[in-house]
């Protein structure tokens, strides 16, 4: 049985706080403890991996058993494929990507204000005894 805080999560962290405290959670995208590598969204990075050969690459993923807990989230992409033939990347909320500043906009990341000597205003993240800004 997989308990609530093993669930794989679709986030990545570019930069991880790591002591000898630290160890990943579920997997590589889960760096615990979770307070030090979870903080406000300061940015956005648009990240696709399907291209037209997208069948061959979950299955041949799903075979290999490739990433997280056997492949079960690829397996259980082949298996939506192979019932239902394909997949549709257009969903009722789906919208197109207009600008940056529509991140802004839809709450998925905030403005960020600098001053005139390009310093950020809000408050630097607390790292604990190291600051790394």
């Amino acid at each position: 049985m997989k308990l609530q805080w093993q669930v794989n999560e679709l986030i990545k962290y570019p930069l991880v706080y790591w002591d000898k405290n630290c160890r990943f959670g579920s997997s590589i995208h889960r760096p615990l403890p979770y307070n030090r590598n979870f903080s406000p969204v300061w940015g956005v990075l648009l990240h696709f991996k399907f291209f037209t050969n997208y069948r061959e690459k979950i299955a041949e993923a799903a075979y290999n058993k490739q990433h997280y807990n056997g492949s079960q989230h690829y397996q259980a992409i082949k298996n939506e494929i192979d019932k239902i033939g394909t997949i549709d990347f257009v969903g009722e909320a789906s919208i197109r990507f207009l600008n940056p500043e529509q991140l802004v906009d839809l709450g998925f990341m905030p403005t960020i204000e600098f001053d005139s000597d390009d310093e950020r205003l809000e408050p630097a993240r607390n790292w604990g005894t190291k600051r790394l800004i």
